[in-house]
């Protein structure tokens, strides 16, 4: 069932080098997806991606080599304007 009253807003952050690249589409598949799992209609799920380089992150007593790179997903269910 499709539920037409609200639009899911992605904010997608993923940590990486900051010579690595993100696939050009990348964006567009997870707003699919998105999509999908929402059942939002088209053009109702946003999604903003951004890319956080590694130097810029860190973890308490760890070095970030020594773990998997994370994926920071932020979901903001807004209602659309009316009319």
């Amino acid at each position: 069932m499709r539920d037409y009253g609200f639009m899911p807003i992605l904010t997608v952050e993923i940590v990486a080098e900051e010579t690595e690249a993100l696939a050009p589409s990348l964006a567009a598949v997870m707003a699919d997806a998105a999509g999908e799992i929402f059942g939002s209609a088209a053009g109702r799920t946003w999604v903003r991606l951004h890319l956080l380089p590694a130097a810029q992150y860190a973890e308490n007593g760890i070095a970030l080599d020594a773990t998997p790179r994370p994926v920071f997903v932020s979901v903001l269910k807004a209602e659309p304007p009316a009319g």
